[in-house]
């Protein structure tokens, strides 16, 4: 088991789709922590940016893009198997 997540880790890190969400995630979080015109969870007016409220739907917002972007990582990963027959082998 541990040469198969050796290989995926080793295949994931040499392609440019780890690196282009990296950077993605990384923007969002620090401009939406680093500026006043970037707001992410609400924190506007008279709300705080680190009232809980607003730092819960911050954790939302971010937990559906890492959702979506893990959806996108198993959907290139069982095309991959797809396409060198991998789903026909049996266990």
């Amino acid at each position: 088991m541990w040469k198969f997540i050796q290989f995926e880790l080793s295949y994931w890190l040499k392609t440019p789709m780890v690196w282009i969400f990296l950077f993605i995630n990384a923007s969002l979080v620090f401009f939406a922590v680093a500026s006043e015109h970037v707001a992410i969870g609400g924190g506007i007016g008279n709300t705080h940016k680190n009232a809980p409220f607003v730092i819960e739907q911050y954790y939302m917002v971010f937990s559906t893009i890492c959702l979506l972007i893990t959806t996108a990582f198993m959907n290139a990963t069982a095309n991959r198997d797809f396409q060198y027959d991998m789903s026909l082998v049996s266990s």
